[in-house]
This record gives structure tokens, sequence and C-alpha cells, in this order.
């Protein structure tokens, strides 16, 4: 099975992560380590 299209960004701070969440909404994943979380995108 094949990974969505997705965009990735980096932000070094925690003011510019949350900045992102809120403009993003409920369509953001938070992404720390990631292995488990790829693996789901892929079902």
């Amino acid at each position: 099975m094949r990974i969505r299209p997705f965009e990735y960004l980096a932000p070094e701070s925690l003011e510019e992560a949350l900045t992102e969440l809120r403009n993003f909404g409920s369509d953001t994943v938070l992404l720390a380590g990631g292995t488990d979380l790829i693996l789901a995108m892929k079902h």
C-alpha cells in the first residue's frame, strides 16, 4: 500500500510548531521518531 502525499514541516521552535498546528487544524499530525506513524499512514 502506498502512502498518500503529505507535507512535512520542521519547525525550529515550540512557538512555530504551535502556529503550524493552529494553521493546519485537524489535518496535522506531530511526528517524533516516526516509525509507527509512517506504518499507520500506509493503512
